[in-house]
């Protein structure tokens, strides 16, 4: 795998901006970095359009550890774009985002199988999209991406920006 296909959206990388988190490529680590100012979160995007993206993350000292796969690309930014909302929400004086993440959880028409601490989710007509399997008392990475899986980076930025978090993340 290599980095020939990761080109990140414009509308992404304006959000890592934005979240004070920068983009570089690690050619030692043959991936695309996104990471805090003081690099101690750093997320690693790999991969290609030919053969799916994968995303790990890797804080402070830490190993990598897998977060997710898939073929599209976009899939891994709207997950990203989730995750980097709360440093802008917090940063702009707004509440942290609600996201619906126990076991089970799913948004309608979207359900998840595991298999030797992999969840794989189908999204409408798309391919599978894999997760690592989490503790099951904490939020679920893969029960969360159902709820904005088919939202755009726009939409997710919009909501994210709302004082409410909607309409994808205003739950009561």
């Amino acid at each position: 795998m290599t980095d020939e296909a990761i080109e990140l959206s414009p509308e992404f990388t304006k959000w890592v901006d934005r979240a004070e988190y920068a983009i570089a490529w690690s050619a030692p680590q043959n991936a695309v970095v996104v990471a805090d100012v003081g690099g101690e979160i750093r997320f690693y995007i790999r991969g290609s359009r030919e053969h799916g993206f994968r995303l790990s993350r890797a804080e402070r000292s830490e190993p990598k550890r897998f977060v997710m796969e898939s073929t599209d690309l976009t899939d891994i930014e709207r997950y990203l774009a989730v995750d980097l909302a709360d440093d802008v929400r917090q940063r702009e004086g707004l509440a942290v985002l609600r996201v619906p993440g126990r076991v089970g959880e799913y948004a309608d028409g979207i359900s998840g199988c595991v298999d030797d601490g992999i969840v794989t989710i189908v999204v409408g007509h798309g391919s599978s999209i894999r997760f690592v399997k989490r503790d099951p008392y904490g939020p679920q990475p893969d029960v969360q991406f159902s709820h904005f899986a088919t939202a755009s980076v726009a939409e997710i930025i919009e909501s994210a920006l709302s004082p409410s978090g909607g309409p994808l993340f205003a739950y009561p």
